[in-house]
């Protein structure tokens, strides 16, 4: 007797709709250009408000990678040159939403990058995930602001000070005003 189903090798399947963290993903995973942004951007069937976020996700990362790397190091047992690439940009991913991105709460930035970790690795680099980000959270996030005040934080703390007070309503708004207006020190 046959069945009605067709084989499943030959039945339409859903195809799982991708979140913008994982088309960020593999746009940084492409190198992170403009090129590879705009490929990922066609490729994916985001709403606008998404496509923003997977762009500001991109584009922040990015430009913050190497405040990322230093912050997520900190929580790391092993050099971060050791990390798979996936799981390393996952963590700069999950980190920039953490530090920057005020509007995404610091739950949903955590749990989203652990399930991201997980289907792009194995339960093993979910756990390493969720244990660097769900551990370094709150510290993250009290650092992110004086960091966007001071640009030249370092400097800063080498001399021990004086530190920019942060204007939290200019962060990201999309203009100059709350990413290159502060004073550097001597200014």
């Amino acid at each position: 007797m046959r069945s009605a189903q067709p084989p499943a090798a030959s039945r339409p399947t859903a195809a799982r709709v991708q979140s913008p963290r994982e088309v960020a993903l593999r746009a940084l995973l492409a190198g992170g250009s403009q090129r590879a942004l705009e490929m990922a951007l066609r490729e994916s069937d985001l709403t606008a408000r998404d496509r923003a976020l997977l762009t500001q996700l991109v584009y922040g990362t990015l430009k913050m990678r190497r405040a990322l790397d230093w912050s997520i190091a900190a929580y790391l047992k092993r050099p971060i040159t050791q990390l798979s690439p996936e799981l390393l940009w996952t963590l700069r991913l999950g980190a920039f939403q953490l530090l920057y991105l005020e509007k995404i709460p610091a739950h949903s930035a955590v749990d989203e990058s652990v399930k991201l970790a997980r289907r792009t690795g194995h339960a093993g680099t979910a756990a390493v995930a969720n244990a660097v980000l769900r551990n370094g959270d709150a510290d993250l996030v009290s650092f992110a602001a004086l960091y966007l005040a001071n640009p030249d934080l370092d400097e800063r703390f080498r001399r021990g000070g004086p530190f920019n007070p942060p204007d939290r309503k200019t962060f990201y708004g999309g203009a100059a005003k709350g990413y290159t207006d502060y004073p550097a020190i001597g200014n």
